[in-house]
């Protein structure tokens, strides 16, 4: 997957690349589906029946809507690093686990700092993985199955 480049736009090579543009989230709730855009941080009060990413995909002149489900979405605004400005939600059928949350929050937000008088790399990790180690526990105990 790549960024759009702005600069190639125009050129009928780069314009005809197939895009997929992810644009939002639905959660589902029994009969219920609410559409989130993209950083919107939604209150997550107990674990949905569902939860899906939904979007357009171009290929040349013509967009299709695609939609696929998922069992862990991790909500945030798109430039988001901190745990603190994310929302975690997990379906109430989800089987993954507190390592793989955590490799998920790592995967997602860990971003060292440039500056150079934050501590190696090591040191910011270790930070990280306590902090986010601390959001996963809460969550798989205090949230509602």
């Amino acid at each position: 997957m790549f960024k759009p480049q702005a600069d190639f736009a125009g050129y009928a090579w780069y314009d005809a690349l197939p895009t997929l543009k992810m644009t939002g989230y639905v959660i589902g709730t029994g009969d219920r589906r609410t559409s989130y855009t993209l950083g919107e941080l939604p209150s997550i009060i107990a674990r949905p029946d569902s939860l899906s990413v939904f979007g357009s995909l171009r290929t040349g002149p013509d967009i299709s809507p695609w939609e696929i489900e998922t069992d862990c979405i991790l909500f945030a605004d798109l430039d988001a690093t901190m745990i603190d400005e994310t929302v975690l939600c997990l379906t109430a059928t989800s089987t993954v686990t507190h390592d793989e949350l955590l490799t998920f929050f790592t995967a997602a937000l860990f971003c060292p700092s440039d500056d150079g008088d934050a501590e190696s790399y090591d040191t910011q990790l270790r930070w990280f993985t306590d902090e986010a180690e601390d959001e996963v526990i809460g969550y798989l105990s205090g949230i509602d199955d």
